[in-house]
């Protein structure tokens, strides 16, 4: 039998250590960046993967509508309800777009723009 020596001891503490934090902050990023920006869509479609998760395609972002727990956030089908495609929408979105795990911007809140009623002028 081998000895162990303390650096085996230290590489997997290391590596433990990497794996709390990449995964702790996919968890977590439904806490930061969040902000608020305006949209314009192009299409809208519910995911066949996960119940209640909704992609919606814009021609900068793709993003998602889902539910969000940890904050509160349990209304994503109402939410995707109210997209239509060509329509514009202030919304708040967190987190981030990582892209080798397929993870997009979750639209939290999303308010349709009204397009402005062009006055009618009597002659």
């Amino acid at each position: 039998m081998s000895k162990s020596n303390g650096s085996d001891y230290l590489t997997c503490g290391v590596i433990v250590v990497m794996l709390l934090l990449v995964f702790g902050g996919i968890i977590l990023q439904s806490f930061w960046n969040e902000e608020v920006i305006t949209i314009t869509v192009n299409k809208a479609e519910r995911t066949s993967g996960q119940k209640g998760t909704y992609l919606v395609f814009t021609d900068g972002e793709t993003f998602c509508v889902k539910d969000r727990w940890l904050r509160g956030s349990i209304d994503s089908s109402d939410r995707y309800g109210k997209i239509k495609p060509g329509a514009s929408y202030k919304v708040t979105v967190v987190g981030m777009r990582i892209r080798i795990i397929s993870s997009y911007r979750n639209l939290l809140v999303v308010d349709e723009i009204k397009p402005k009623e062009e006055e009618v002028k009597d002659e």
